[in-house]
């Protein structure tokens, strides 16, 4: 379904097995929803990343990053900033739960022509919980 934001965002179910899972297929960036400016700093983009994706779920009917099960994360380059930004922010938004993270460092992102440097996509569970 496509969400009606700035945000650009499509959610798609993750399987047809998980009819109540969701997948944010494209990519969230770290850029400002409202301005669409994208920060220079790594840690500022993955903190505006975090915030769109919260975002995103939440007006796919989640409850935000509380019903997320995986991130997949792209950096240009990977950095201990990065991964000491992405770890803060992911005990910060994921206190009760830690879902499956992969890191991945790439030579460049789509974005790359306008500076961004972080892209993260994530699955989520927006059914009953057992």
């Amino acid at each position: 379904m496509e969400i009606p934001s700035k945000s650009r965002v499509k959610v798609s179910p993750s399987s047809p097995f998980l009819p109540n899972a969701l997948y944010l297929p494209d990519c969230k960036g770290g850029w400002d929803r409202e301005t669409e400016v994208i920060p220079e700093g790594i840690p500022d983009q993955i903190t505006a990343a975090f915030d769109n994706i919260e975002h995103a779920l939440q007006v796919a009917g989640s409850k935000g990053w509380e019903d997320v099960y995986f991130v997949r994360s792209y950096f240009v380059p990977m950095s201990d900033e990065a991964m000491d930004t992405m770890v803060g922010l992911l005990k910060k938004y994921c206190p009760n739960h830690q879902p499956g993270w992969t890191a991945l460092s790439v030579p460049m992102l789509a974005g790359d022509a306008i500076g961004m440097k972080v892209e993260i996509e994530v699955k989520a569970y927006v059914g009953e919980k057992q």
